[in-house]
């Protein structure tokens, strides 16, 4: 799957792609800026595809039964969605979603950055890997 951390103040990601079990990239874009955010994505890249769309205005909200999580940092804070239906939660800024959740939130709870929080869910979770990727709130 995937891990994507945030602090608040910046939101990092790792870049591989898994179908099932098998890595198929290591080259996967997972944050997008979108209307003055960023987007952090977890689940199938279908779905995040046409989630993107509907969030650009290019298209229909679409619809899956696959889990998924999106993870928006904002200059008014940081929010998640796992059910697209309904708003958003607004939530703690030290947040993470994917498969190497758990191990960013350690990581960031001990003090370190997305960035490094990242890189240590690639060392403990297999769906996690590639390169790491950061981005700025300062940037928005």
């Amino acid at each position: 799957m995937t891990t994507v951390a945030t602090d608040g103040y910046s939101i990092a990601c790792d870049t591989q792609a898994c179908w099932g079990d098998m890595r198929v990239s290591s080259s996967r874009n997972k944050i997008h800026k979108i209307n003055g955010e960023y987007v952090g994505c977890a689940g199938g890249s279908e779905f995040i595809a046409g989630y993107l769309n509907y969030l650009k205005g290019e298209g229909d909200m679409p619809e899956t039964s696959d889990p998924y999580s999106f993870l928006f940092l904002t200059k008014g804070g940081v929010y998640l969605s796992t059910d697209i239906r309904f708003p958003r939660l607004k939530v703690s800024k030290v947040m993470a979603i994917g498969s190497g959740r758990e191990y960013a939130l350690g990581a960031m709870l001990a003090g370190a950055s997305p960035l490094a929080a990242v890189r240590i869910a690639k060392k403990l979770d297999t769906a996690t890997g590639g390169s790491v990727k950061v981005f700025y709130k300062s940037a928005l």
